[in-house]
């Protein structure tokens, strides 16, 4: 009378253990991708962090006026107006043997590119032909004198130095 009710059984119990084991494959993968999400998400928290520590370090002073000067020297550059080392060989043509060029920096302007020099030399003649040179070059107008001063004699001798500052007027801008 039941003869049919045991395979039924059987089929009843083989599709509740197919799909016990199928449930349990299932959770074991949802588990799984749940671990992967949580690491992904630790990643992301730190690469958050260092993308706010990045931000504050780019809001600095010392970085704003870092990129000032950058996107001031990328401005000319795009211009094709000043080439820094231009700038130093006509500037090196102007000094006498007994000087030298100790710093030479551009100046940021909107307008006739300037820069900051700074010349050391032996002799106050040396510094003053100098002078005089970068007063009669055509490259340069509107020198400034902003500094000078006379060392004593030391082991390489007495040292003069002048700073001034000087619109660069090279051929290229006219």
């Amino acid at each position: 009378m039941f003869v049919w009710a045991v395979p039924a059984l059987v089929m009843v119990g083989l599709f509740l253990a197919r799909g016990v084991y199928v449930a349990g494959r299932d959770f074991l993968q949802v588990r799984r991708v749940e671990k992967s999400v949580l690491e992904y998400q630790g990643q992301i928290s730190i690469l958050r962090d260092r993308a706010n520590r990045a931000q504050q370090m780019l809001v600095r002073p010392s970085t704003r006026e870092l990129e000032r000067k950058a996107d001031f020297l990328n401005s000319l550059i795009d211009q094709k107006q000043v080439s820094l080392s231009e700038v130093t060989l006509k500037m090196s043509r102007l000094l006498p043997d007994e000087a030298r060029l100790a710093g030479l920096s551009a100046v940021p302007t909107k307008t006739i590119p300037q820069v900051r020099v700074s010349v050391e030399g032996k002799t106050v003649e040396a510094v003053d032909t100098f002078l005089d040179n970068l007063e009669q070059s055509p490259d340069f107008s509107d020198i400034i004198v902003t500094g000078q001063a006379f060392e004593k004699p030391g082991p390489q001798g007495p040292l003069v130095a002048l700073k001034c500052t000087a619109y660069y007027t090279g051929s290229r801008l006219q």
